[in-house]
């Protein structure tokens, strides 16, 4: 009789911990899902609108987020970028010098959509060319003003 009640009672655990799993394997699916959902997805014109409209709202709206891109590539070249790199102790002096990389910039159109990628990341860029129709997955940096064009400006950007 004492058997039989530990089958049962071993049964019981058994479920509840299959329970458990089944409920934390459906949240993990549900947050993989809604983590591919939320990335905005838009065209490079439309971006390129909502900046022009209203840069304020973009920025506040996009800027700091993950962002999926399509556009025709205006253009593709090499970008400078300056840093700045310090080295020294932690507690003697510091030497500071100024860095300058080239890093793969591809414009879409209008002409107003600048996409940078790491320098690590060049053959993503290099196949590129003008014309060509690109799926991107950019980090949306900020949004600018250049001769009263309003600028969007990407970073970590790479093909998708």
């Amino acid at each position: 009789m004492g058997h039989a009640i530990g089958v049962t009672c071993g049964r019981g655990r058994d479920e509840v911990i299959i329970r458990v799993m089944r409920t934390a394997l459906s949240v993990c699916v549900a947050s993989i899902v809604a983590g591919c959902v939320s990335v905005p997805q838009m065209t490079a014109v439309d971006l390129a609108g909502r900046a022009q409209r209203n840069m304020l709202e973009a920025q506040q709206n996009l800027a700091g987020r993950e962002l999926i891109v399509r556009g025709v590539v205006h253009n593709a070249t090499l970008a400078t970028r300056e840093g700045v790199k310090v080295t020294g102790r932690y507690y003697g002096a510091a030497t500071a010098t100024m860095t300058q990389d080239q890093i793969p910039l591809v414009v879409l159109e209008p002409g107003t959509v600048f996409c940078y990628f790491e320098p690590s990341d060049i053959a993503d860029a290099a196949n590129v060319k003008i014309g060509d129709a690109v799926e991107l997955n950019c980090h949306l940096d900020s949004f600018r003003t250049d001769r009263d064009a309003a600028l969007s400006v990407l970073a970590g950007c790479r093909r998708r």
